[in-house]
């Protein structure tokens, strides 16, 4: 997992200082706090993007595995928009369409069928 993490680091700062040089100081100092506020939006109105989705469940319009890739994404794409890098910014604005978090749905949550309650 750190080795990971390393290669994240190198290539955040990597991508990070060679965009920030063909972009300019100012430039990038104001794509890093306007990516911050779409963040903090995001994130804020996850709330009701919450409650509408279960609202969804509830009326048997929407599943639970669904439910899970419409909130869980969004909110993780808010936070890595938040955190300052423009690799978390790229990775942050993709998470926020469908086909993304589809195709990691699919790759990185298990399947409800995997799992087996035993209620002893």
């Amino acid at each position: 997992m750190k080795i990971y993490f390393l290669i994240y680091l190198f290539v955040e700062i990597v991508l990070s200082v060679e965009i920030a040089s063909q972009l300019g100081g100012l430039i990038t100092f104001l794509e890093v706090i306007v990516t911050a506020i779409i963040g903090f939006f995001i994130f804020r109105s996850g709330g009701f993007i919450v409650l509408s989705n279960l609202s969804r469940v509830a009326r048997g319009n929407s599943d639970l595995n669904s439910f899970e890739k419409d909130t869980l994404f969004p909110f993780l794409g808010a936070i890595l928009l938040i955190i300052p890098g423009f690799l978390t910014d790229i990775i942050g604005i993709l998470l926020q369409f469908g086909f993304i978090k589809n195709s990691l749905k699919e790759k990185l949550l298990p399947k409800k069928d995997d799992f087996t309650i035993d209620m002893k």
